[in-house]
């Protein structure tokens, strides 16, 4: 499916709290035609919508958006519940055609959303796209280095993390997506809003091997306080390229990884 170059968009825009699935839409649509005009075959949008669910409206919403633009979305469109009432922050991954490839629940919580009462997901899920296969993480799963991992180890080629930044500081910034695409030598999204109390430093990401002046950043918004439209393209033959020369994951116990770390995050604990 994924064809030799890809394009991805992030999308850096306002945090609000959207009255209705509607507003959500119309405030997206005008950075969905700017990425789209500019080749995008993926965009990931910024922020949550406030919603208390994740209901049919906001996913027919998505929908009408990912068929209008032609392209694939990743949001984060409300939390998900399930049959027991329980809910989960949630990413939802909605294909070009409208339909949905799927959802990655949060798995890490933070002290806050415990508090909430939101759930850990239990499971990690990949997702095969045009821009190669798509590995999600929401909120505090990017500051557990075993969530990408085990997210690589499953295939994925471009991992994806929508969450908040309420810190300019470089250091920070670096201990989250960055240094997972460096780790386990893939492509990144990432994406921040920007707002009241929060900074936006949304970005495309690739091995620093990849990358002008070798910092591992394709593309960055410029202000970190200002929405944008940042978009980049992932280099295959490159990345193909370096994995002939340093296979980094071939340096690891694979063996060991793939049945201690996945068993954990399919609620079955280490063997």
């Amino acid at each position: 499916m994924r064809r030799a170059n890809s394009t991805g968009a992030v999308l850096q825009g306002r945090q609000y709290t959207f009255a209705t699935e509607e507003a959500w839409a119309q405030r997206w649509a005008q950075a969905l035609s700017r990425a789209a005009s500019w080749g995008a075959q993926l965009a990931v949008l910024s922020g949550s919508p406030g919603w208390d669910e994740a209901g049919d409206a906001a996913l027919r919403q998505a929908a009408e958006l990912a068929e209008r633009f032609g392209m694939w979305l990743v949001a984060d469109l409300g939390p998900e519940r399930d049959d027991e009432g329980r809910a989960f922050q949630s990413l939802h991954v909605v294909a070009s055609d409208g339909s949905l490839a799927g959802t990655q629940r949060q798995i890490h919580l933070t002290q806050r959303e415990r508090e909430m009462l939101f759930s850990p997901g239990e499971e990690l899920a990949t997702f095969d796209s045009p821009v190669g296969v798509l590995g999600l993480l929401r909120g505090a799963d990017v500051g557990i280095p075993e969530v990408a991992r085990g997210l690589t180890l499953l295939g994925a080629e471009v991992l994806i993390h929508v969450g908040t930044l309420g810190t300019v500081s470089e250091g920070a910034w670096l201990a989250r997506l960055w240094r997972e695409v460096q780790a386990n030598q893939v492509f990144g999204l990432e994406a921040y809003p920007v707002g009241p109390g929060l900074v936006a430093r949304s970005c495309v990401l690739a091995p620093v091997e990849l990358t002008l002046e070798g910092k591992g950043v394709v593309a960055q918004a410029s202000d970190p306080r200002a929405e944008a439209v940042i978009v980049g393209e992932l280099d295959w033959e490159a990345r193909k390229r370096l994995l002939a020369q340093y296979p980094i994951l071939d340096e690891m116990n694979l063996e060991l990884y793939r049945r201690q770390l996945l068993a954990l995050y399919r609620g079955e604990g280490p063997s």
